[in-house]
């Protein structure tokens, strides 16, 4: 099912909702409080990153090293860390791309 934008936040704004217009904007009312606040620069939202990964990859590791049958959190656990893992890799090419073109301090291990 596919449908335009506009129709989808006309939709929305009907049920009562957001529109996923407005949600994709910044500054969220709510952005203050989901907001983890040791962020503070691209170097604890990496850290924020990392961390957020190793917690749901940690649960996964002990899962399988432990031979526990897989359920409804593993696979939640393989979500989380799969949406966080994409971010974090994307987040350090960026990074990396960055550095070669002299725009950020970044530490040379990761170039």
């Amino acid at each position: 099912m596919k449908m335009d934008r506009e129709e989808l936040d006309r939709r929305m704004e009907e049920a009562g909702m957001i529109p996923l217009t407005q949600l994709l904007e910044d500054d969220q009312p709510l952005d203050h409080y989901t907001a983890h606040a040791a962020v503070v620069d691209m170097d604890s939202f990496e850290w924020y990153l990392k961390t957020r990964y190793e917690k749901f990859l940690l649960p996964q590791i002990i899962e399988d090293l432990e031979k526990h049958e897989r359920n409804e959190m593993s696979e939640w656990y393989l979500g989380h860390s799969a949406a966080y893992k994409d971010i974090l890799v994307n987040y350090r090419k960026a990074k990396r791309s960055m550095a070669m073109q002299g725009l950020a301090d970044v530490d040379q291990e990761l170039i």
